[in-house]
């Protein structure tokens, strides 16, 4: 499903919901990775310092104490401002969205904003109040969440806490995370405020949008890397199965199918080269990585080499037995192998153009 489909069906009726494996969510995760896992990163803080307020919504979370964590950290606020980045992300995440169908998704996203984000605010309590998001049976979030690379966040660490030189009321607190797409850390910026009621509070998570863009583009290096190492071992083979059919011709020329000889030759050729070839092909695609923008490629290159496979078996069977049964279901494979293969061409097109 593409992304513009999946906001119009998911996210119209404000089907929402979150995983409940997920490390760190939208919302709660949001707010998550600067809380971490648990651990007080300071005792004995000045309760007007910022490190004091981080401190708190760490052990809100750890006590489940919502009430807490709401002083400390601005959901609204957090989710509002992360709202158009994590967006961004998503739809920047789909390589086979046109530049167009991605502006068409953000304009589309900003008439589910409100919906959308109190549904992210419900996640986050449901997390703070019992270490769970609460799944509903949607997977919603999930997608979200999958997409952007945010489930699989680390917290790695607080680098440290310092206050605007300019601005006494703000302050930025530095949080070391690693997604395993990227294969590095990443420094989050958070930037906390002091409230009406004299509290510092953490209000936004300021380069957001870099963490997507440096992961989008990670993955984007990926998915090149397997189009250009498949785009080989494709040509290889195709190569190989070209060579083959010019074979069978020559074997036709020669003969024809009611000679024993004839049939014979071009048993040993279905056989021998043409389905050995496509189980090579086939062996050689299990062994690279693949990417998940690549998934549904792979699996449509694979299922044809599984189709492919069972037609030069039934073509060989018929070869010998000359049951039409069997050469209709050989025809069959070879006609779902060509819808499949027109199917792949299609969306390798658009893996490769954007």
């Amino acid at each position: 499903m593409g992304t513009a489909e999946y906001f119009c069906i998911k996210f119209a009726k404000g089907d929402v919901v979150v995983n409940k494996k997920i490390k760190i969510g939208v919302g709660a995760g949001l707010a998550a990775i600067i809380l971490g896992g648990g651990y007080c990163w300071y005792s004995n803080l000045d309760k007007h310092k910022p490190e004091y307020a981080v401190q708190i919504a760490e052990q809100a979370v750890a006590n489940h104490d919502k009430n807490y964590f709401h002083r400390y950290v601005d959901v609204d606020s957090v989710l509002d401002e992360s709202y158009d980045g994590l967006i961004e992300g998503l739809t920047d995440s789909d390589q086979t969205l046109t530049p167009d169908a991605k502006d068409a998704v953000k304009n589309f996203s900003q008439i589910l904003r409100a919906p959308l984000i109190a549904s992210l605010k419900t996640a986050v309590d449901s997390y703070v109040e019992t270490g769970d998001f609460n799944a509903q049976g949607d997977s919603g979030v999930k997608e979200i969440l999958a997409r952007t690379g945010i489930d699989k966040i680390e917290y790695r660490g607080l680098e440290g806490v310092t206050v605007n030189t300019f601005d006494e009321n703000e302050a930025i607190a530095r949080i070391k995370v690693y997604q395993p797409e990227l294969a590095q850390e990443f420094t989050i910026t958070a930037v906390l405020k002091v409230n009406a009621d004299g509290n510092w509070q953490i209000v936004r998570l300021q380069n957001f949008q870099e963490l997507f863009n440096n992961l989008n583009q990670s993955r984007r290096t990926q998915l090149d890397g397997y189009l250009e190492q498949t785009a080989k071992i494709e040509a290889s083979h195709d190569a190989a199965i070209r060579d083959a059919e010019q074979k069978y011709e020559s074997i036709l020329s020669a003969g024809a199918l009611n000679q024993p000889q004839t049939r014979a030759d071009l048993r040993k050729l279905m056989l021998d080269v043409i389905k050995k070839d496509w189980q090579a092909r086939k062996q050689e695609l299990f062994s690279i990585k693949v990417p998940p923008e690549a998934q549904d490629l792979q699996n449509m290159r694979l299922k044809i080499c599984d189709l492919e496979i069972d037609y030069a078996n039934n073509y060989a069977q018929w070869l010998e037995d000359k049951k039409a049964s069997t050469l209709r279901i050989s025809e069959e494979r070879q006609r779902q192998s060509n819808e499949l293969k027109a199917e792949a061409a299609t969306l390798l097109g658009k893996l490769s153009s954007n």
